[in-house]
């Protein structure tokens, strides 16, 4: 079918089947990237991924119907795309960055974001840089609650520990990095760039 079932020097060969020689080639696995933004040109991106090997990527961040419609033209391959895994409308303060955004001002807001996105098929779920910490704090629990992930910035608002307390499964760009409380070591202090090597 679709799925590699043998690999390694003198596989034998059973059926009908297609061979190609590989001398001089090289194969490696499909790539993926983990941080696209395809909705914005997808008749430029999906072959340009492609042709450099990107087989899937997570998108970060577009009008949620755009983005599955895409995720649904990959699956069906009548597009030239990658397959997607995708975070969909980004939810963030009120008024938010990207107007596409899902606007959070309250909890309960965040909250039904998070279940609207889940409802629509999204992947993960995307809190953004202006949501307020208790705001925050609700749209992770919710988010987790439903199952799904939680990417994205670091509000403002928030700290680092507070947003690993608070269970944030990634973040992107390192936002919120530059907000761990610095602390001593060895009687000098400590850049929060160093915390990447911890």
């Amino acid at each position: 079918g679709e799925r590699i079932a043998e690999v390694g020097g003198g596989v034998g060969i059973h059926g009908d089947v297609q061979v190609i020689d590989g001398t001089g080639l090289y194969l490696v696995p499909g790539l993926f990237d983990a941080h696209v933004h395809l909705s914005a040109s997808p008749e430029t991106f999906g072959p340009m991924l492609i042709a450099n090997g990107v087989t899937c990527v997570r998108d970060t961040g577009a009008p949620t119907q755009a983005i599955l419609d895409l995720q649904s033209r990959a699956l069906s391959g009548s597009d030239l795309l990658p397959q997607i895994v995708c975070t969909g409308a980004i939810v963030d303060g009120d008024p938010p960055i990207w107007p596409f955004s899902e606007a959070c001002d309250e909890p309960d807001e965040a909250r039904a974001a998070v279940r609207k996105l889940a409802e629509a098929g999204v992947d993960q779920i995307k809190v953004y840089s202006l949501l307020k910490k208790p705001v925050y704090e609700a749209a992770i629990a919710e988010a987790h609650r439903l199952g799904l992930k939680v990417t994205g910035h670091i509000p403002l608002q928030v700290s680092l520990d507070e947003a690993i307390a608070a269970g944030q499964d990634c973040v992107e760009h390192f936002t919120g990095f530059e907000r761990k409380q610095m602390t001593p070591r060895d009687g000098s202090w400590h850049r929060s760039q160093d915390l990447c090597s911890r």
